[in-house]
């Protein structure tokens, strides 16, 4: 339908013709000549709205390029990216750019943005940018809280998303609720404890899943059994104990597994054993002995085993060896001795 509006003149009447397929529906109506300029003005007004509202979105409403304009002051870096299935497998074809001025992201690309200090000290831009522009963000060691966690999480369809270092708490990481498409985040040495990670459940794509040095009570297990598209595990520091590995999931997709530096002995080993698919393991730092080591032998997949192999005998590196064929034993710490202030809480 094609609505087609005529003024005659500066006090003539105005005449609304409604034409579909370029055939006349409706004869023309006409209307007093004091209405005609401010009925045309309104329909003037409703197409610019219109068309406000096509080119602010292109790349989903006329398929052109998404204008992004940062502000002066650089607020990071990004790169542009055409998107895989996979986020690993993005194509990256511009890295490296200063996220200032006028960008302009072409049809059926994102972005993957790292803030700096400047972008997280001015959160709120990131609520101006079209809500699916962002695929991976990384906001590492810097001063931003639960309320800037907020902004960023206004980016709906993040695929990575790298909290590490900063001040999220177990009321901020409520934010993340609504990132149902994430597949990697890193919470890494910040104040969220086993409360928080109730929000895990609603991140069904998850495959990677950082959690090192933040306080995890024995209730974590329950936390990770929605999560059955795990592939990569690292609870580097986070106080476990036997008993909470040994009430883990299956985890039948899990890949790498990152244990090091907490209070583990012998007696977890059997769960990790019945992770099939287990290509990669890091026990350095843990009380796990060689006898532990051994019952790893016939592990279908698993290739390497970051142990403290300093603390290896060499008639142990030998047995090792023989036992654990196609099991590379790399050293994990230059140290020869544990300190027992790595079990410590950290709190």
């Amino acid at each position: 339908m094609v609505v087609l509006v005529a003024v005659t003149g500066a006090g003539a009447e105005m005449k609304l013709i409604i034409r579909q397929n370029h055939a006349a529906l409706a004869p023309a109506a006409s209307f007093p000549a004091p209405v005609a300029p401010l009925l045309a003005v309104f329909v003037a007004s409703l197409f610019f709205a219109l068309l406000a509202i096509f080119v602010a979105v292109p790349s989903a409403y006329a398929g052109g390029a998404t204008v992004i304009r940062f502000p002066n002051q650089s607020i990071g870096q990004y790169s542009l990216v055409r998107p895989d299935d996979d986020p690993d497998n993005d194509d990256v074809y511009s890295k490296g750019n200063s996220a200032t001025g006028v960008v302009k992201v072409p049809a059926g690309c994102f972005l993957r943005l790292h803030l700096n200090y400047n972008g997280s000290q001015n959160s709120k831009f990131i609520r101006q940018l079209p809500p699916t522009i962002v695929r991976n963000l990384t906001c590492r060691d810097l001063e931003i809280g639960d309320k800037a966690v907020a902004d960023l999480c206004t980016q709906r369809d993040l695929k990575m998303l790298n909290l590490q270092g900063i001040d999220l708490t177990d009321e901020g990481i409520k934010s993340l609720s609504h990132l149902t498409k994430l597949c990697r985040l890193n919470i890494s040495d910040t104040l969220v404890s086993e409360k928080g990670l109730a929000v895990l459940r609603n991140m069904p794509a998850l495959n990677h899943l950082n959690l090192s040095r933040i306080t995890l009570g024995d209730a974590v297990a329950e936390r990770l059994y929605p999560l059955k598209n795990l592939k990569h595990l690292d609870l580097t520091g986070t106080q476990l104990k036997d008993k909470t590995v040994m009430r883990f999931p299956r985890f039948e997709n899990l890949h790498s597994l990152v244990l090091r530096r907490n209070n583990l002995t012998d007696n977890c080993i059997d769960t990790l054993r019945g992770y099939k698919r287990l290509m990669w393991l890091d026990i350095t730092d843990t009380r796990i002995t060689v006898d532990g080591l051994r019952k790893l032998r016939g592990m279908p997949v698993l290739r390497t085993v970051i142990f403290r192999s300093s603390s290896l005998k060499p008639g142990d590196k030998a047995m090792l060896k023989k036992e654990l064929r196609g099991v590379k034993i790399q050293n994990g710490s230059r140290e020869t001795v544990v300190d027992p202030e790595l079990f410590a809480p950290l709190h």
